[in-house]
């Protein structure tokens, strides 16, 4: 009897020890390369709210930017990030106090120098990658405007590597990371 539950106590030990577990990424390895700029107007802006600015937001047409989920997966990270600074979400537009958009490019679709001309902003990554089926340089814009003035309150642009084959949960993880990273020098509410 002892002979059997020391077999089965070995056979057990053996089964759990040889079971994979896949770690999960760190920050680090989530923006292992990435260049990130910006430009602010914010000096006494006073508000806390802001809504959706969708004349703002575009993905520039890349077949590899057809998944539906990512203006999911971006809107929550930047809804995330902006909640972290103290603003709320307001979902009636005009009473908010700043509109946000986003821009979403590729290289291929949308060059550094082009989004330079275009939005005055570059991070300057370089190319990354010669292997474009599995990776290619992507940027993410976020842009904040008084929702009263309609003026530029703030841009700001990051460029990483984009990983076509990331599973789901890694991919809303660098969106984080890649999001909170940009949104870093934007200032907080100030609480009125």
């Amino acid at each position: 009897m002892k002979l059997l539950q020391t077999c089965i106590l070995v056979l057990l030990l053996t089964q759990i020890t040889s079971c994979q577990t896949v770690d999960e990424p760190k920050k680090e390895e989530l923006l292992s390369r990435a260049a990130v700029t910006s430009v602010s107007n914010l000096d006494g802006f006073t508000g806390t709210s802001y809504s959706w600015f969708d004349k703002a937001t575009q993905y520039y047409s890349n077949p590899k930017l057809g998944d539906s989920t990512l203006q999911g997966i971006l809107q929550d990270a930047i809804s995330n990030a902006m909640s972290l600074k103290g603003y709320k979400f307001n979902k009636n537009s005009w009473e908010s106090d700043m509109f946000v958009g986003y821009v979403v490019a590729l290289e291929s679709s949308l060059s550094s120098e082009e989004i330079a001309e275009i939005y005055g902003v570059n991070p300057g990554l370089p190319e990354l990658s010669n292997d474009l089926n599995k990776f290619e340089k992507g940027t993410l814009i976020i842009h904040a405007f008084d929702s009263k003035l309609g003026t530029l309150l703030w841009r700001g642009a990051i460029q990483a590597e984009v990983q076509f084959d990331s599973e789901p949960n890694v991919r809303r993880k660098r969106a984080q990371a890649a999001v909170n990273s940009l949104l870093h020098s934007f200032p907080s509410a100030v609480v009125k």
